[in-house]
């Protein structure tokens, strides 16, 4: 099972202590229930500060190059790492921050889903 400590995650929860245990603990039963997942996929939180990765399939892990320990806790900017500046979308970006924005502007804990495709790299630079 993945650490996902504040210490080692850089606190990007900032709540009170009880809340990042509460998230936390919610994190651990995703990262059991999305890396056996045969396909990449990647799940993010709005409502946390700079909408980090909260789970991630192994297959994500395999696909962009890195462990849980670079991903977990980290804004999917890092995945940009090596793609052309003209092959990265304006458009999925900015609809990326406004549904951050939204999310955390209403304080809403459920939104529809969103699925935005921009072309990633590995950390290889790949």
């Amino acid at each position: 099972m993945v650490d996902l400590s504040p210490e080692n995650y850089h606190s990007f929860i900032q709540d009170s202590p009880e809340a990042r245990r509460k998230t936390m603990q919610q994190i651990q039963y995703l990262m059991t229930k999305l890396k056996p997942v045969q396909f990449p996929v990647c799940v993010v939180d709005p409502l946390l500060e700079d909408c980090p990765i909260v789970g991630a399939s192994g297959s994500f892990m395999q696909m962009v190059g890195r462990g849980f320990r670079e991903v977990i806790g980290k804004n999917c900017r890092m995945l940009l790492e090596g793609v052309p500046a003209e092959e990265i979308s304006r458009s999925a970006r900015k609809d990326s921050r406004n549904y951050c924005t939204t999310a955390r502007l209403r304080n809403l804990a459920s939104l529809p889903n969103m699925v935005l495709l921009q072309r990633n790299a590995r950390k290889t630079g790949e």
